[in-house]
């Protein structure tokens, strides 16, 4: 195989192990709800997901839940004066449906690092 198409076949093996290194779930996440006596509980599982890729949206009875992350590899070998670069951006987000309406004020948000 010429060196050429091996290359463009390698850039296309990197994209897709590189494309959800950093997310462990396509089209959603795993969300669990529940009550108790005061308060109504939501709890996502993201696991790789920092705090600062998770955004909270209220829509009257809807909250969303959602994560995003974008980010640039570059790899440069000047023994064969080659240039790589990988851009990757990955989105999910999960939409709850409340059995009441929810004001932005009341609902309390944290975050736990499970690692």
């Amino acid at each position: 195989m010429n060196k050429p198409i091996a290359d463009f076949l390698k850039s296309i093996d990197g994209f897709f192990k590189e494309a959800f290194r950093n997310f462990h779930f396509v089209g959603g996440f795993p969300v669990h709800q529940y009550e108790t006596n005061s308060h109504y509980i939501i709890e996502a599982q993201l696991p790789g997901v920092k705090k600062d890729q998770i955004n909270l949206d209220i829509y009257s009875n809807h909250l969303k839940i959602s994560v995003h992350n974008s980010e640039i590899i570059e790899e440069k070998d000047d023994i064969s004066q080659s240039y790589h670069s990988t851009k990757s951006y990955q989105k999910a987000e999960r939409i709850i449906m409340l059995p009441f309406y929810i004001s932005e004020r009341d609902v309390k948000a944290s975050y736990r690092d499970g690692s």
